[in-house]
């Protein structure tokens, strides 16, 4: 370790920090664009909990902690929380203390700042992963397991062709409306603004409505297709949406009073077909569990990637 200096992210350590990200962390093809937007640029970012190893002035590991200073709309308050959402060393350097030394920074960091639990790597909205990918990164999993991290849940990523949509396996499994006892499924309409908002703030207090707005915006300024946005509607109220954008699918929530009528079924089938129509060659959703999975099987969805969250308890 005389060799290797442990600092703070520096300007100059861009270009070096892509590559190391893009050698180590080879699954997930991480962008220029990825860091402004998901690290840089993002509130939460203080370079305090951006910590670069280096040796000779090249970057050979880093590893990225998150305090949530803005909490996230009407969502539990999560203050006693950190995150690590980037962890990555050189092979070269591996086995010499360096990923020992940058977790020790960054979880001291999170501690000062109030964490009593640091979790790798859930962090919303700006997660890369949900958490760390067991095939791609099991050496990863087995260093965190050695400094005190147990797994606390573990997640799913899932993918379906949509060249050929449903699959043959999904004959049969999509909901006929006249099933659904007078629930409409519809694309979006400017007058299902209020109940659209409505009921996710109601139902699903967190994240989810940001991803809303941000869907309706671009369909209500940008002229983007409002199949973008599938809605339930049952006497003039919203129990259910569901949306993607681009390739990516997601979220889908039923209201809690409505689920098992097979809702979530149509809103999954409804949109997937939509994509389909519009030219979409896959659907993908980044995070999703167990439970979950089953509803996305019947449209054919298969899982791509499975993921171990980690979390360690902190004195204070």
């Amino acid at each position: 370790m005389n060799d290797i200096s442990i600092d703070v992210f520096r300007e100059d350590d861009l270009e070096g920090l892509i590559a190391l990200l893009r050698s180590e962390l080879r699954a997930e093809n991480i962008t220029h664009e990825d860091l402004w937007d998901k690290v840089f640029l993002y509130p939460n970012f203080r370079r305090e909990g951006a910590i670069t190893a280096k040796a000779g002035g090249r970057v050979v590991g880093f590893m990225l902690g998150i305090l949530r200073r803005q909490p996230i709309e009407d969502a539990p308050l999560d203050s006693d929380r950190g995150w690590i959402t980037l962890m990555a060393v050189d092979q070269e350097f591996q086995h010499r203390g360096i990923g020992t030394a940058l977790l020790s920074r960054a979880t001291d960091y999170l501690k000062r700042g109030g964490a009593s639990t640091v979790w790798v790597s859930p962090y919303v909205p700006n997660y890369f992963t949900p958490g760390v990918d067991e095939a791609a990164y099991p050496e990863a999993i087995a260093f965190l397991v050695k400094h005190g991290f147990e797994v606390a849940y573990r997640p799913i990523s899932m993918q379906v062709s949509l060249l050929d949509f449903p699959p043959p396996e999904a004959a049969g499994k999509e909901k006929d409306a006249s099933a659904l006892g007078g629930v409409l499924i519809d694309s979006f309409k400017p007058e299902y603004i209020l109940p659209v908002v409505e009921h996710v703030r109601a139902e699903f207090p967190g994240d989810w409505q940001r991803l809303v707005r941000k869907t309706i915006l671009s369909i209500t300024e940008d002229g983007e297709p409002p199949e973008q946005l599938f809605v339930a509607i049952e006497d003039g109220k919203c129990i259910g949406f569901c949306r993607h954008e681009g390739e990516r699918f997601g979220p889908l929530g039923v209201a809690a009073s409505h689920r098992r009528r097979g809702i979530a079924s149509a809103l999954l089938f409804g949109c997937l077909r939509a994509m389909a129509v519009r030219g979409f060659y896959r659907a993908w959703l980044a995070w999703t569990d167990e439970r979950a999975a089953k509803l996305y099987a019947t449209a054919g969805f298969q899982i791509t990637r499975r993921y171990s969250v980690m979390r360690l308890e902190q004195d204070l």
